[in-house]
């Protein structure tokens, strides 16, 4: 990794340290119903279950996209794989989100991801 690329990856982190986050889960905001993060439902709640095992919680965008159990499961299943059968470095892979959310502006997804460990 070049000196450049590390120093962009720091200054890109330490520029959405600040970043609000708590609005990308605010249920208040939300414009369709959220499946309850214990859902029974035979697909939603294996997935929900394999979120918590790895030590997160099903975000709200799971929890809406959970309202039709067929297309969440297709999106994490290619989510899934992905990130299972990537080549690239995951240090490339997270300079390349937080690249796309800086053009985009997309804050509260650089944030979040800013928080992961690049090095």
């Amino acid at each position: 990794m070049t000196v450049s690329r590390m120093l962009g990856a720091l200054a890109t982190g330490v520029a959405c340290i600040a970043c609000p986050t708590a609005t990308a889960q605010d249920p208040a905001a939300a414009r369709v119903p959220l499946v309850a993060p214990d859902t029974k439902d035979p697909i939603v709640g294996p997935i929900f279950d394999a979120i918590r095992s790895r030590g997160g919680q099903p975000l709200n965008m799971h929890r809406a996209v959970a309202n039709s159990p067929r297309i969440f499961k297709s999106y994490v299943d290619m989510a899934l794989a992905l990130r299972a059968g990537a080549t690239t470095p995951r240090v490339d892979r997270e300079l390349i989100i937080l690249r796309t959310a800086q053009l985009v502006f997309a804050t509260t997804s650089a944030c979040r991801t800013s928080r992961l460990r690049l090095f």
